[in-house]
């Protein structure tokens, strides 16, 4: 891989220009609304995000908790084996855990893949709207820990994942805006970002609004170009 280190300024959307994946290490401060902002644009936008416990769970609650990955305190050192299949877990038989002092709780949108002796989820990922991840003990990822039980297997693994495939044509409608109830004959507003997540630039570009699988209203092509982030 080749990695960088952001360490000075506010994060925004030109931060990320050029990178595949975003490695939040054990964060000790908040992130600004426009940087949480900027970092969820990164990840619908076809990017990865790992989020890497475990001092402060409610800065970590604000970075992951729009992927519907929450934290808390809790974690039990140890080597576990509760491990669920998955291809971020392939050939993993054990994680060897530090010294965990948070974990976190999954929502319908989230997979937890590892878990301490006791229980508690130490890795979970999610796929909405974006590829994320959370691992709740840095120090199970630092030099002096990345070589026990299959650590380093596991965590070369997880960047591959949020990597994922990149395909040269290929878009993507985010952040949808539509209210959870309508009332019939009621008018209303419902948007949506196209982006493009493939890596050619694309023109004419035709969205079609489908409801129950009609076709009821289609923009014209797109005039200007659809660039790649």
């Amino acid at each position: 891989y080749v990695v960088d280190t952001w360490t000075t300024g506010p994060i925004d959307t030109s931060t990320f220009a050029g990178y595949d994946v975003f490695v939040i290490p054990q964060a000790h401060s908040a992130y600004t609304p426009s940087e949480l902002l900027a970092i969820e644009s990164f990840v619908a936008g076809g990017r990865g995000l790992l989020v890497i416990g475990d001092d402060n769970p409610s800065i970590y609650t604000d970075l992951s908790g729009f992927a519907d990955i929450t934290w808390m305190g809790g974690g039990v050192s140890g080597t576990t084996f509760d491990i669920t299949p998955h291809e971020i877990t392939m050939g993993v038989t054990s994680v060897w855990l530090d010294a965990p002092i948070a974990e976190m709780i999954p929502g319908p949108a989230a997979t937890s893949l590892v878990r301490d002796p006791f229980g508690g989820h130490m890795l979970v990922i999610s796929e909405t709207p974006g590829r994320v991840a959370g691992f709740a003990d840095e120090g199970s990822l630092w030099d002096f820990a990345i070589g026990q039980a299959d650590n380093l297997l596991l965590a070369n693994q997880i960047i591959e994942w949020l990597m994922g495939t990149r395909y040269e044509h290929d878009v993507a409608a985010s952040g949808l805006q539509a209210p959870r109830y309508l009332e019939p004959g009621t008018p209303t507003v419902i948007g949506a970002t196209i982006r493009n997540i493939g890596l050619n630039n694309e023109t004419g570009l035709v969205v079609d609004f489908k409801v129950d699988g009609v076709t009821v209203d289609t923009s014209p092509p797109m005039a200007g170009t659809v660039n790649d982030g």
